[in-house]
């Protein structure tokens, strides 16, 4: 069995060769022919281009009957020997383009034949050349096919223009061979529009069963770029084959000088599938956008180690080339729907479909606090919108922030920073402080100032020295509006030039000194304790206290300054000393008054003598007790007196009666043991 089949490959092999070889020879000869009519016909215009001038709309017959007409009308009339000269000589020249238009339509007559020949023998050469085609086709069908030449039928079906076009092409050829053993040929002869099929009967009969039953069937053109051939095709012609088995519709590109795509199919379907092309050459066709950015965005477009443009360019495939230096411009390169979802991702990066748009300038010298990175980070996140720090241009007192996203995120995010702006502005506000209030404000060793300016944050700055002959200092408080506020405040809080409430308070001349105290120390005291301002002056030459503060604050300076009047005030007092606290009051050398005197500003006396003195009292002291005096101010006896009390608890002695047998006991003891007594004070620190 396979030997017969290899026979009648040969034999078929053998057959094809020598039909192809007639084949050629024949389509040789017609060339020739082809060649030989068209010289013909080159011949034939240069002739119409001789035709003899003056008679070309005459013929040969109509030139003849003149000629006779002109001689009848010699003969018949008198003429004048000028006026018969004229006629023969018309004769002649009528005569002479008789024989030139003869002899030229003898030329054309040869040349016509020669053409019918040629045509003829052309058409003949055109049947011979359709019959060794068909049958060369028919040879080759039973190759292609591995049959005898003589199993193959031979079938001719009649179809129109849309219904051959489809058939036609390399998909329905493909399906007919490999579905149903059969091969395809387009009959375009003058007998009309058909395809020829070929292939065993049942083969046959089979495939024209199908292609009657393909129902209503449309061929749509549309012509192709190159660059839509090649996103048509894909690689290796992946695309067209992935859409020919998605649309159901054959699908043929014909390259230059062409460029046409033909689909062919079921008409609902090659409506379809024309949509799909045309989509996908909408969405692949090769495209270049630019896309513009601020310079500050450059570091976030390009990412750690150009991360995040690799990223993009990975996920979108397509190819984005960054402008170098100050050129801020992105340029996508691709087909259109890589392209597009590369600037997509930008989009989400740059916010540049952000609904909303906004600049706030901000200070230069408040920079660092309204837009730091972290403060402006944070804004983001709360609001959903993209903050981007500007630069600084030419030394511009401001640079801009800009925010993008929604209308309703980027007006509260706006809001914030014009008022971080507002609140952290740097202001200047200048107060003046009357000159007597300078040192309160200062403190000790400026510590009042300091400690303002630590807490509020807020630089205060005073002049050293007033201008002549004006009672005020001007004291400028710079800083933001919250710090510079603050600090006014507390400016405010010591100086009360504010207060509801003013009093003067009239003060004895001998206790004014004592009130204001040795570098102010006292006059302070009087302030801290009452939270009022008091200022030293004088008014109808006495001198006053004025009073500023809450009511509160100034009725409690008032009695503060009375009590401190009245501590002021020289008294004496004395206080009752038991016998046995002398000796350690006085001290070696009457050390011990001299210390007390000294510590609390008073003048001691025992009764008739004065202890004030360098000499120490001498004698023996009574065992009674002996009242000490206390001479100097108030505070000062208070405070001397109740050191002298203190010194009497601490050398307190007292005396225990025992009874006789007691008595005895405690001497025998003490015999016993001569420490007995001392340990016993130790012990309870006692003498």
């Amino acid at each position: 069995m396979n030997g017969t089949h290899e026979t009648n490959g040969h034999e078929v092999s053998t057959v094809t060769v020598t039909l192809k070889a007639e084949l050629e020879q024949t389509r040789k000869h017609a060339d020739g022919l082809r060649e030989q009519l068209a010289a013909l016909e080159h011949k034939k215009e240069r002739l119409m281009t001789k035709r003899p001038a003056g008679v070309v709309k005459q013929s040969d017959k109509d030139l003849e009957e003149k000629i006779l007409y002109k001689e009848e009308q010699m003969q018949s009339s008198s003429l004048s020997l000028k006026e018969e000269r004229e006629m023969v000589k018309e004769i002649k020249l009528m005569r002479k383009d008789q024989k030139r238009m003869h002899e030229w339509e003898n030329e054309m007559n040869e040349l016509n034949n020669k053409r019918s020949s040629l045509k003829e023998a052309l058409r003949q050469a055109y049947d011979e050349l359709e019959v060794q085609r068909s049958a060369h086709w028919h040879a080759d069908a039973a190759a292609q096919l591995q049959l005898p030449q003589e199993a193959i039928v031979d079938k001719r079906l009649a179809v129109d223009e849309d219904v051959q076009e489809l058939l036609s092409t390399p998909l329905w050829k493909k399906r007919l061979r490999s579905e149903h053993s059969v091969v395809t040929k387009m009959d375009r002869s003058a007998a009309g529009r058909a395809v020829r099929l070929a292939g065993l009967l049942e083969s046959v009969e089979a495939a024209a069963a199908l292609i009657d039953g393909l129902g209503p069937v449309s061929v749509r053109r549309i012509e192709v770029d190159q660059e839509q051939q090649h996103i048509l095709i894909g690689r290796g012609g992946a695309t067209i084959s992935s859409l020919q088995e998605e649309t159901g519709c054959s699908l043929e590109v014909r390259k230059p000088p062409a460029n046409m795509m033909i689909i062919a199919g079921p008409s609902d379907a090659v409506g379809r599938a024309s949509e799909t092309i045309l989509e996908l050459f909408e969405t692949q066709r090769r495209i270049e956008m630019v896309i513009r950015f601020d310079s500050e965005q450059k570091g976030l477009l390009f990412g750690k180690g150009g991360s995040t443009i690799q990223r993009i360019q990975q996920e979108s495939r397509a190819n984005l080339d960054i402008g170098r230096g100050t050129d801020c411009v992105v340029r996508i390169s691709g087909p259109r729907a890589n392209v597009n979802k590369a600037r997509s991702a930008l989009a989400d990066i740059l916010h540049l479909d952000a609904a909303c748009t906004r600049t706030v300038l901000v200070p230069f010298d408040i920079g660092e606090v309204v837009a730091a990175r972290d403060k402006l980070r944070r804004l983001e996140q709360t609001h959903g919108v993209n903050v981007i720090r500007m630069e600084r241009k030419d030394e511009a007192p401001t640079f801009g922030v800009k925010v993008r996203g929604d209308e309703e995120g980027v007006a509260a995010a706006v809001a914030k920073l014009n008022e971080c702006v507002e609140r952290e502005r740097r202001v200047e506000e200048v107060l003046q402080v009357e000159t007597q209030h300078v040192g309160m404000l200062l403190g000790k060793q400026g510590s009042t100032i300091n400690a303002i300016q630590r807490e509020t944050g807020a630089l205060l700055d005073m002049c050293r020295k007033a201008d002549e002959g004006c009672s005020t200092q001007p004291v400028t408080v710079r800083g933001n509006r919250a710090s510079v506020d603050r600090a006014l405040a507390a400016l405010e809080e010591v100086l009360q030039y504010k207060a509801e409430c003013h009093e003067t308070m009239s003060i004895e001349p001998a206790m004014m000194p004592l009130l204001i105290g040795k570098n102010g120390e006292e006059i302070n005291r009087l302030r801290a304790l009452s939270g009022a301002a008091i200022d030293a002056g004088r008014a109808s030459e006495r001198p006053v206290f004025k009073l500023r503060g809450s009511k509160e604050a100034v009725v409690s300076a008032q009695q503060a300054i009375r009590e401190a009047t009245e501590a002021n005030r020289k008294v004496g007092d004395s206080e009752v000393l038991p016998w046995e606290c002398i000796d350690v009051l006085v001290g070696p050398d009457g050390d011990g008054i001299r210390a007390l005197e000294s510590e609390h500003s008073v003048t001691l006396e025992l009764p008739g003598h004065n202890l004030a003195s360098d000499m120490p009292c001498s004698g023996t002291f009574l065992a009674i007790a002996t009242s000490i005096g206390v001479r100097g101010r108030k505070k000062h006896v208070d405070a001397a007196i109740a050191a002298i009390r203190a010194l009497a608890e601490r050398n307190a002695l007292e005396s225990i009666q025992l009874s006789e047998d007691d008595s005895r006991l405690l001497a025998s003891l003490c015999l016993e043991n001569g420490t007995l007594l001392q340990e016993l004070g130790e012990r309870v620190a006692v003498q």
